[in-house]
């Protein structure tokens, strides 16, 4: 039994270490796009940090952290080392936690936790650390009572969904610890009066009255592809589902995969109660946001994943062919996004600066408030003009100031008609203009021509490209 002990420590290591090397060799061949810099945009401009926060709509760990690191050096790297740091932490905990060497193989290459969460240099990282490091500490034998506590407290402050597992699980798990219990509930109130205080915030777009059969069948189609998220194949298919075409269908099996994993932990009353209440919140929670799409549903998997790990730190083997069916699907994603990343940059954006720095360019049009952002991470001196309508305009205003030089011009009419139509930009004559969409319906009044080559990106709304306008007409 001793040289059995000693042989899974030894691998373990080995398997820590060669995914390192993998992780680290993929992490370099990602190119960041809007969601990953607007934070770090942030810190770095903003002269009013925590009034900023809020209105981000997510808890203000990550700002503060990225904050901290600033300190040291403010070049975008700096953002893409600390994730790393973060997810390797991660993933050394989840091998402490792990047993089952065939789970912790799905796990290293399950989509979310390695892709999603890992590759893409963004605030969900802190769930599964504080996660992963809650459920090793209860799990040791003494429980490491004051570190459980400390990982409990952090998940408030990581993830709006780590929020409601830390909220759930104090009541569940407290076991009658009413000083912890009294500090868990004035965390969790303050800050969600800290999260609310502006018009701006999420809170005021959401739609507690309205009920839509639309949007319940929206849920149950991301619940599905949540667990089954393997996107069609094509280059720029993050976001896509193979069964995005057949909604009636997705919707059925969401319904069958939220029954089926009711009945997967129904031989743990407690963590049964805990993995609904989780869900049910998540599914209002992104039910009530008012947004033309529900997004964020991956809550929905590492809701289920969480579980799944708190149920083996009690049984070694998990036996469920639908289980491993959803773990392959996990893994196959995983590594179709992999491959992608190897051969097709996620945005154009870094490749843009230095086509735009070789030409010198000094002053462009972005028609596309994100590609704003991303952009102007590679050009802090170079003169970003965003065109867009008003609504767009009126939502971008309070970022204006931690974008440095960025210059907002309000149009009247339809952004992507009147980027070229508006007076003001037939006066130009000639003018620069970066768009992610198709320019075929401008070519035929105005002459356009291509700088550069790009090759297609794994997000369609990052596929940007460069044009010089010619804005008179014939």
């Amino acid at each position: 039994e001793q040289i059995l002990s000693i042989a899974i420590k030894v691998s373990k290591k080995y398997i820590f270490f060669c995914f390192a090397i993998i992780f680290l060799i993929i992490k370099n061949y990602h190119e960041l796009w809007f969601d990953e810099v607007q934070a770090w945009m942030l810190v770095n401009f903003s002269t009013h940090l925590f009034k900023d926060i809020p209105l981000e709509g997510h808890p203000p760990l990550w700002y503060i952290l990225l904050k901290l690191v600033s300190f040291f050096s403010n070049h975008i790297y700096t953002l893409i080392l600390t994730h790393s740091v973060l997810v390797l932490t991660t993933f050394y905990f989840l091998i402490k936690i792990t047993k089952n060497k065939t789970l912790l193989f799905f796990l290293f290459t399950n989509y979310f936790l390695f892709y999603e969460y890992g590759i893409l240099n963004r605030h969900y990282i802190l769930s599964l650390l504080f996660g992963c490091f809650f459920l090793y500490s209860i799990t040791q034998n003494p429980p490491h009572r004051l570190k459980a506590y400390l990982s409990h407290a952090l998940l408030y402050f990581s993830t709006p969904f780590a929020y409601f597992i830390a909220f759930f699980t104090t009541f569940i798990f407290s076991k009658k610890n009413w000083v912890y219990l009294g500090i868990s509930l004035f965390l969790a109130i303050s800050l969600a009066l800290y999260m609310l205080p502006s018009t701006d915030s999420a809170i005021y777009h959401m739609n507690f009255f309205h009920f839509s059969e639309q949007r319940v069948f929206l849920i149950f189609q991301k619940f599905f592809k949540a667990f089954f998220p393997f996107p069609t194949l094509q280059v720029s298919s993050w976001g896509t589902n193979f069964l995005d075409h057949k909604p009636l269908l997705q919707t059925f099996l969401g319904v069958f995969i939220f029954i089926w994993s009711l009945f997967f932990f129904k031989k743990k009353p407690k963590l049964l109660q805990l993995y609904f209440f989780l869900q049910i919140t998540m599914a209002g929670f992104i039910y009530v946001k008012d947004l033309n799409e529900i997004r964020h549903y991956g809550h929905f998997f590492l809701i289920f994943l969480f579980c799944i790990l708190y149920l083996h730190t009690y049984e070694k083997k998990i036996n469920s062919f639908f289980l491993n069916l959803i773990l392959i699907t996990q893994s196959l994603s995983c590594l179709y996004f992999v491959f992608l990343e190897l051969n097709h940059p996620f945005s154009n954006a870094s490749k843009l600066a230095k086509i735009i720095k070789k030409e010198n360019i000094s002053t462009v049009y972005v028609d596309n408030y994100f590609s704003t952002i991303s952009l102007k991470t590679y050009l802090p001196q170079t003169k970003l003009i965003y065109l867009g309508t008003t609504k767009q305009v009126n939502y971008a205003s309070y970022q204006k100031g931690y974008l440095g030089k960025v210059y907002i011009t309000s149009l009247k009419q339809s952004l992507y008609h009147t980027a070229l139509d508006n007076e003001t930009t037939k006066n130009l004559g000639v003018f620069y203009l970066i768009t992610a969409l198709d320019i075929e319906y401008m070519q035929s009044r105005f002459k356009i021509e291509p700088i550069g080559t790009l090759s297609p990106t794994i997000y369609s709304k990052e596929n940007l490209k460069l044009y010089k306008v010619f804005a008179q007409t014939d």
